[in-house]
């Protein structure tokens, strides 16, 4: 086990009611294993009121220290939170969960390893234990991505590994090249049409994607059409003890999904969580997919009354 805390960095999008959940159950998990953790909750196009509410709901939790930082915070003078400032074309692309982690990674954060934990993605109790066992086995590598074997796949959910000394590679990297969508889907007209490798390593097989638009797509080719060599210090690895809710598009409903959706109405979610969230496009959406997998009538009793 690890005497220094395992740094986490959660980025809470849009709404509260995910971030509060998965940062109370990476607390939960970190309080019951007893392994110390530090958390930033970074706050991604929330209102002012927004965030104020989270932080009155998170409270605090022995052996874990948890920060609050406003997306872009000291970059813009005179405003300390842009999403007061909605509507504009600019307040768009802040808000890209891409931008943000370019923020994070190249120019916020300290340098040294970090967990960014999606807002969505639920730790069970023996995640801080295993994931303090395991730490030492990935500690020469600069990226950690999960492990998927079949699409969709991603490189950031339900949690990647930095080391941010990577940033010394990225500062000649764009900082919009960390968005995806370059190709819009049109991979067609790329030349040859289909993903380029850089090197024999097995990993950039394990990551390729049917379509070029994940978050750190972007990254990973910069690093590797440079310098090659690094894929020594990228891996993929199951992330246990770690649940991640995925939903939206046309994905077909999976059983698992929505018992896990279930246990968080029975177990985890907060009627305060939902306070600041009503109008939030996530809860929007989140709405929407409880009406289609029968769960609407459970969560409305429960939390809408």
């Amino acid at each position: 086990m690890r005497n220094d805390p395992l740094k986490f960095v959660l980025i809470s999008f849009s709404c509260n009611f995910w971030g509060l959940t998965a940062l109370r159950a990476l607390l939960d998990s970190a309080a019951a294993c007893g392994v110390s953790i530090y958390v930033d909750v970074v706050h991604n196009g929330k209102s002012n009121d927004q965030i104020n509410h989270f932080r009155s709901c998170a409270g605090r939790c022995d052996n874990s220290t948890v920060a609050h930082v406003t997306a872009y915070e000291d970059v813009f003078q005179l405003v300390e939170n842009y999403a007061e400032f909605p509507g504009t074309e600019f307040n768009r692309h802040l808000r890209h969960h891409g931008l943000v982690l370019s923020w994070l990674i190249k120019y916020w954060l300290p340098v040294g390893r970090h967990y960014f934990l999606d807002h969505d993605a639920i730790a069970n109790l023996p995640f801080a234990g295993w994931l303090s066992g395991i730490a030492s086995s990935i500690s020469e590598n600069l990226f950690v991505f999960p492990r998927y074997h079949q699409e969709p796949k991603s490189l950031t959910a339900p949690m990647f590994m930095c080391d941010t000394s990577v940033r010394e590679r990225l500062a000649q990297f764009c900082d919009l090249g960390w968005t995806t969508g370059v190709v819009a889907y049109q991979r067609q007209k790329v030349s040859g049409g289909s993903e380029r490798f850089y090197t024999d390593h097995q990993l950039e097989r394990d990551i390729r994607r049917d379509f070029f638009d994940d978050t750190l797509h972007n990254v990973v080719r910069f690093l590797l059409s440079r310098w090659p060599e690094i894929a020594q210090q990228l891996a993929v690895r199951n992330w246990e003890h770690l649940q991640h809710v995925s939903f939206g598009g046309d994905r077909p409903i999976v059983p698992a999904q929505v018992r896990l959706i279930d246990e968080a109405i029975m177990h985890r979610f907060q009627p305060e969580y939902f306070s600041y969230d009503r109008s939030s496009l996530v809860y929007g959406r989140f709405e929407e997919h409880l009406k289609k997998i029968g769960l609407f009538d459970k969560f409305r009793t429960k939390f809408l009354q």
